[in-house]
């Protein structure tokens, strides 16, 4: 995740143009997925017997949420989040090897005065990781707290001998989908990678290597920060970044200074 500065030359085309319509579908497709849950439980009240139509209306509201659920999750998946990861590399490259791969370029972000392309990509990555690991360890004091809840209120709901077994099913597709547990795990696994990766290049900083030896370093630390970035497939929170960045810049000058980063 790029650091931006406090210089008024600041600006992030790339974020605005695409990551922007990014978050707003991936805002609407949490709400459909509370739409969906409610309607799922709301199904369980009616007797398709006694009141059919209530019944059969319910259905069809849920199904057609469920495929509007589907259609979005896929354009985000298979359109959205590579049409916004892709200027973001670009960028990202531009900077470390010192050409032009975009047009759609930020300024004022990426801070390091290396001139050697390897090391000034090393240090990139550096930074990126250091901001990505903090701020997705600060949206997970609220994501815990959630899927806490409800494993909690699931569990209660399974221990009572009383409950229905149709709530028990209901409760768990919703525990168990893409947007409580699912999600928590992925944003586990993330934080654990790039926390691991920032660490492992930041030791290949401090060893001293030449350029020509941390190369491979560089560009396996690189890649596997991108991989673990799609496959988790989170939007991390410009809120807690933007909160965050003068603690973290504190730190990662810090970090430039024990490790030999200009």
């Amino acid at each position: 995740m790029p650091q931006p500065t406090t210089t008024p030359q600041r600006s992030d085309p790339i974020r605005e143009r695409f990551y922007k319509p990014l978050e707003a579908i991936d805002m609407v497709s949490n709400w459909l997925f509370f739409l969906a849950a409610f309607l799922s439980f709301l199904a369980l009240q009616y007797d398709a017997k006694v009141d059919p139509k209530g019944y059969n209306n319910v259905q069809m509201a849920f199904i057609a949420t469920a495929i509007v659920l589907f259609i979005f999750g896929q354009a985000t998946k298979l359109y959205f989040w590579p049409r916004s990861e892709k200027p973001r590399r670009q960028d990202f490259l531009s900077y470390g090897l010192g050409t032009n791969l975009t047009h759609i370029r930020t300024s004022g972000y990426y801070n390091n005065n290396e001139t050697d392309p390897i090391r000034r990509t090393g240090a990139a990555v550096l930074e990126n990781t250091l901001f990505t690991t903090t701020v997705v360890r600060k949206m997970l004091k609220w994501v815990r707290t959630l899927t806490l809840g409800y494993v909690v209120a699931w569990l209660c709901f399974l221990s009572e001998r009383t409950t229905d077994l149709g709530w028990i099913g209901v409760a768990a597709q919703v525990l168990f989908s893409e947007q409580l547990v699912s999600r928590w795990l992925r944003m586990e696994w993330l934080r654990s990678k790039t926390e691991n990766i920032h660490q492992s290049l930041l030791s290949v900083f401090r060893s001293g290597a030449t350029p020509a030896a941390m190369e491979p370093n560089v560009w396996e630390a690189f890649s596997e920060y991108e991989s673990a970035k799609t496959n988790a497939g989170i939007l991390t929170s410009e809120r807690i970044f933007e909160k965050i960045n003068p603690v973290v810049s504190v730190e990662w000058n810090q970090i430039k200074i024990s490790a030999n980063i200009l």
